[in-house]
């Protein structure tokens, strides 16, 4: 349905997105060089052998409307995208509204420095003994991302005695 619409602004327009037209007509500019247009194929059915200014004045408005049409057609492009059900953040996975949350909040998880297993067993103990503790109070205790903090304390990883 959209396709259509974002192919070229002159294409045909079907019944079922025939509100997305509409509103992309509202915002147009299309609406002056309509009656330009009409006015232009009521003289060439009069006179066709003798061009009158009216014709040229066409001509030069007709060349600079595909720019104005052509950018307006780009906003309307992204404001279809921007509305679109599926690039709205609150209908994103759960996955990905945590990873914009952590991006937003802590920048961006980059472990850089890793913890071994004793001091992975220190950062569980302390957040046993002081549960009131978040996770970025435990990164900077540590010196590493919230994001790591977390995801230590949801491991349920054991090593093995091998």
């Amino acid at each position: 349905m959209i396709k259509q619409l974002l192919i070229s602004p002159s294409c045909k327009i079907l019944p079922t997105n025939r509100f997305i037209y509409n509103w992309y007509s509202c915002y147009s500019t299309n609406k002056p060089r309509k009656s330009i247009e009409s006015n232009q194929k009521k003289s060439t059915t009069t006179t066709t052998s003798t061009p009158t200014p009216t014709s040229t004045s066409t001509s030069s408005s007709k060349s600079q409307s595909p720019t104005t049409d052509q950018i307006l057609f780009e906003q309307f492009q992204k404001s279809v995208i921007k509305n679109d059900i599926k690039h709205n953040p609150n209908n994103q996975p759960f996955w990905m509204k945590r990873n914009r949350t952590i991006k937003s909040k802590h920048s961006h998880w980059n472990p850089t420095k890793k913890l071994s297993r004793s001091e992975m067993n220190k950062l569980r103990e302390l957040k046993q003994y002081f549960p009131h503790f978040t996770t970025a109070d435990l990164g900077k205790i540590f010196h590493i991302s919230p994001e790591s903090v977390r995801r230590i304390l949801k491991s349920k990883y054991i090593p093995d005695d091998d």
